[in-house]
């Protein structure tokens, strides 16, 4: 295949609101040039030996539609030259100005925009940024439109911005609602598609985890965006990841970096803040840290009780509305009684000062009654229970965590946790940010090697012991670990060298192979064997240690480990897709 014929591994992610999706778009473009030379796979094109080991820039060619003049071959046109094609890495990094990490001067290239969307957007009241990201998609040409689609009511129809937005193939994709209740996605879209299904989950799975603990932790991974763009020329290098070196951040701005201890060969996520002395208003104390639990029944419920619980010194703050007990220690409420348990084991878990408000409601007061003071207060907005809710430094209330989620462990867990991580980061971010005594950041040219596993707890911080931090931080289950663990050391021994790229495994094969004349040709006869072998590589029955090592025996022919237990892979990979669902998870609900 060439041009557009490539294969590739592309990912979407669905974001809880704009705000979060503009902050993954950005950290994800930083990532795309590293997940591009982790999974090189494309040496071979046309019947010849290419220089390069992606895919990317041959696409990129085949799909460039600029004009002469657009392509700066004509001198009295300078101003119309567009630095990139169509198909390339992103031009503008897109964070609003509530991102404390985003700073102007990441934005260092010279962008051309549509000068008339552009005023236009702004006259309606989008942000410059956002604004200029939209205008400078419309400076390219639709490349097909069907007759029946040219005149449509574009206040009901959105075909013709997609015709836009989906031809500027770029780096990563900032996706608005379409005319549904889908929400803000981001796609990933570097990636090159692997032999084996192992690799392709392991990739899937890393990059998807990597974005929730990008929010998680509120990473950053900023860097000039023409820095970007030299990753992305290193990562078309032959051998990139054990040869070359990529700029990246030496500091990723999260304090996660000062809690993170080795532990079987991961990372704990650790509190050093321990519980203040005083009244624990009628709570109790665990292990040296203060819990709160303070119940308010309905009949006491004032208009200062939130205020005076948000005044209640703890790390980390909840309110709990759910249906009152009985006697027997039963909510009329089913869900409920699932739901109080898993909160409370939950609660005595956190190594730091915790409160939890519980607003237990009567079935004669609040079922049915859209009047009921938890229905109407404004920061409870309460339409279901059970409803756990997050109270934040300020005495901000999150978006709650509502009926069936309140019942499933994992939700919850995630939920709460992620309170602890946003307490993790400290007060301002900007105060966490590293820069010399001139304003300069902590950027260097890195290997992959220390980008992926760090330099043994010092900065940087690896993304895969950060990954593992974030799996001890939502608690992930025994079975599913171990799936995810196998994940992890393979990409861990990619970019250490220990293994393999696809690319360098299959220009290996072709400089070795009899028929191979040193000439960058390949004749029938080698390329018959080749796509044998790499079909019987991906089915599972030639093993390729320099490619997978180990995790061959993960394939589908080979599925027994040393114990004699088959290991359930699908149940165990269905059941992570269950948890890392933006159905599932509270980091990536939409805001309603």
């Amino acid at each position: 295949a060439f041009g557009m014929g490539c294969c590739c591994l592309q990912t979407t992610f669905l974001a809880r609101n704009l705000e979060e999706a503009r902050s993954l778009y950005d950290h994800l473009a930083v990532l795309g040039p590293i997940m591009l030379a982790l999974t090189a796979a494309t040496p071979l094109y046309r019947g010849r030996v290419a220089d390069t080991d992606v895919r990317w820039s041959v696409i990129s060619q085949s799909v460039d539609d600029r004009t002469p003049e657009e392509r700066g071959e004509v001198p009295e046109a300078k101003e119309k030259a567009l630095k990139k094609s169509r198909y390339d890495s992103i031009s503008l990094f897109i964070a609003d100005a509530a991102n404390a990490y985003f700073k102007d001067k990441y934005n260092d290239l010279n962008v051309k925009f549509d000068k008339e969307a552009f005023d236009r957007m702004r006259k309606e009241g989008l942000d410059e940024i956002l604004a200029k990201h939209i205008a400078h998609l419309w400076i390219r040409d639709p490349l097909v439109i069907y007759q029946s689609r040219v005149e449509l009511d574009d206040t009901k129809d959105v075909d013709h911005f997609e015709n836009i937005q989906s031809t500027n193939w770029q780096s990563v994709r900032f996706k608005p609602p379409p005319n549904s209740d889908i929400g803000w996605r981001v796609e990933f879209r570097t990636m090159e598609v692997q032999l084996t299904d192992f690799e392709n989950a392991a990739f899937t799975v890393f990059i998807a985890l990597v974005s929730r603990a990008i929010l998680a932790f509120a990473l950053n991974l900023y860097i000039p965006i023409s820095k970007v763009d030299d990753n992305m020329h290193t990562a078309h290098k032959r051998d990139a990841v054990t040869s070359h070196k990529f700029h990246w951040r030496q500091d990723l701005g999260s304090t996660i970096s000062q809690h993170m201890l080795k532990k079987n060969g991961g990372t704990t996520v650790t509190n050093p803040l321990k519980s203040t002395s005083g009244s624990n208003n009628g709570g109790l104390k665990a292990s040296g840290f203060m819990r709160s639990i303070i119940e308010v029944k309905e009949s006491e419920f004032r208009d200062d009780t939130l205020d005076n619980f948000c005044r209640v010194k703890a790390d980390n703050r909840f309110v709990l509305v759910y249906g009152e007990l009985d006697e027997k220690g039963e909510s009329w409420c089913p869900g409920c009684s699932r739901a109080l348990p898993i909160v409370e084991a939950k609660l005595k878990s956190f190594q730091s000062s915790t409160a939890l408000l519980k607003l237990p409601v009567s079935m004669k007061l609040f079922k049915d009654n859209e009047k009921h003071p938890y229905r109407i207060q404004e920061r409870l907005n309460i339409q279901s229970i059970p409803t756990l809710i997050r109270v934040g430094a300020k005495g901000i209330f999150d978006t709650p965590l509502a009926s069936k989620w309140c019942t499933d462990t994992f939700c919850v867990n995630q939920y709460m946790a992620y309170s602890a991580a946003k307490r993790l980061r400290g007060g301002s971010t900007k105060a966490l940010l590293k820069e010399d005594s001139k304003g300069n950041d902590s950027i260097s040219e890195t290997t992959i090697k220390k980008i992926m596993l760090g330099q043994g707890g010092s900065e940087p911080l690896g993304l895969i012991p950060i990954v593992h931090a974030y799996l001890d931080m939502i608690e992930c289950d025994s079975e599913t670990r171990k799936v995810v663990n196998g994940y992890l050391d393979l990409i861990a021994d990619r970019a250490s060298g220990k293994l393999m790229t696809a690319a360098t495994w299959i220009r290996r094969y072709v400089e070795l192979h009899p028929e191979y004349k040193k000439d960058s040709k390949l004749n029938e006869p080698l390329v018959h064997d080749l796509m044998n072998t790499l079909d019987r590589v991906t089915d599972g029955t030639l093993a390729a240690p320099q490619l997978l090592g180990e995790y061959s025996n993960f394939n589908k022919k080979q599925m027994e480990d040393r114990d004699g237990e088959v290991i359930k892979i699908k149940g165990a990979e269905k059941q992570l897709q269950l948890k890392i669902n933006v159905k599932c998870s509270p980091l990536h609900r939409e805001a309603s």
